[in-house]
């Protein structure tokens, strides 16, 4: 058995910040019941670089393995009635509208407990469920912005940088996980529902707890330097620098030992922390010139010395690592409409119950429409009313 063979979640949510949570639920044996719209959730046509794989977004296939699809218009009463059905067979109901939004089509917590006392709904935002932020759109690159990430990446003079992937739908994602976890096991234990609320902005917010606290309690300057590391937190030699064939990363590290890996001793005049960071800028411009003159080969010397040193890769380059590969982050799979793909695999490695990333293929949108909704009670000739109606709808396709 898989750990979490036995729960049962509605899963209203889209793009990135609901669905790769319940995907990695899903990995570890939950039942997934994806509730799409008629024709199925937009992301699907999401294109990458303007194109598509097939007739889907390689951004759909990445964050919905392990669930079943099952496609009901909600803009009808008809279908309304039918989620608070499915809903009353679940444990867990999770949505990321904007606040508000379920409990207009009658899916909101107080609602949906009049047909299950005990259940849990969990909902994520972009800002939260109150607050001067309530009406405007959460999306992550606006989170980012005013989370202070994107201000606090980049160099002095250049433009703020927003983190090169989703990085606040990433970390919600993974707070939805939690919530649902900890919300869940206090049920088995207790046999209590709640709801529980996660939003992006207190996510990216939390992952910043170092330099929040250390700003809040010390102050200082938050200009960001004119060279590497580009962060106002931190001095050389944290940063990126270029060698002649690419660019190493150095995190934190004794200027002594460079000095002495680097057979350059005129390094050493940084080894006392307060004139490293007060002369960040002098010293990151001396490490450079050093750098400039080495190849990627350096990393050899300073990975034998213990320097907290790395290759600088490009997304290609990471997933054919060998440690991305030996941790089985990258797995090969046969989908049943479009055959080979590469996905990326689960980050969470159990010794006793592992994972499984694909139990299910991707589904095609109402794939499982009648599957569910006979595993709800209701009669094939219901169904078949329903369908008849556009209550729901079924794909057909594997």
């Amino acid at each position: 058995m898989l750990p979490l063979e036995g729960m049962r979640i509605l899963d209203f949510t889209q793009m990135m910040f609901g669905p790769f949570a319940t995907q990695m639920l899903g990995d570890t044996g939950a039942d997934v019941i994806k509730v799409e719209r008629p024709g199925g959730e937009w992301e699907r046509r999401l294109s990458y670089r303007g194109t598509l794989l097939d007739d889907v977004s390689p951004f759909f296939l990445a964050m919905n393995r392990n669930k079943r699809s099952i496609c009901i218009n909600l803009k009808e009463e008809e279908g309304r009635q039918l989620a608070r059905r499915l809903a009353a067979q679940c444990q867990v109901v999770v949505s990321n509208f904007r606040p508000g939004v379920m409990e207009r089509m009658g899916l909101g917590y107080e609602q949906l407990k009049s047909v299950r006392p005990d259940i849990i709904v969990v909902e994520g935002t972009g800002w939260g469920s109150a607050g001067p932020y309530l009406s405007r759109p959460g999306q992550d690159l606006l989170v980012q912005a005013v989370g202070g990430v994107t201000w606090a990446t980049g160099r002095d003079g250049e433009m703020p940088t927003p983190a090169g992937t989703s990085i606040a739908d990433a970390l919600g994602a993974t707070h939805l996980v939690i919530a649902i976890l900890t919300a869940y096991s206090h049920w088995q234990r207790t046999g209590e529902g709640q709801l529980v609320q996660v939003n992006l902005l207190d996510s990216l917010m939390s992952v910043q707890c170092q330099e929040a606290v250390a700003w809040m309690n010390l102050g200082g300057d938050l200009t960001r330097p004119r060279v590497t590391p580009g962060a106002p937190w931190i001095g050389a030699p944290f940063g990126i620098y270029q060698v002649q064939d690419g660019y190493i990363a150095l995190a934190m590290n004794d200027f002594g030992v460079l000095a002495r890996v680097l057979g350059a001793p005129q390094l050493e005049v940084y080894r006392d922390p307060e004139r490293a960071f007060a002369e960040r800028e002098s010293a990151a411009r001396e490490l450079s010139a050093i750098l400039r003159a080495r190849s990627l080969d350096v990393l050899d010397t300073l990975l034998d010395a213990d320097v907290w040193c790395a290759q600088v890769q490009t997304l290609p380059e990471a997933l054919s690592d060998p440690q991305v590969l030996h941790n089985e982050m990258v797995i090969d799979v046969v989908h049943p409409k479009y055959g080979a793909l590469k996905l990326t695999g689960h980050p969470v490695h159990y010794q006793g119950t592992p994972a499984d990333p694909y139990r299910r293929p991707v589904p095609s949108p109402g794939e499982h429409t009648r599957d569910v909704l006979q595993g709800s009670g209701l009669q094939a000739e219901a169904i078949d009313g329903l369908l008849s109606r556009g209550v729901v709808v079924e794909s057909g396709e594997a």
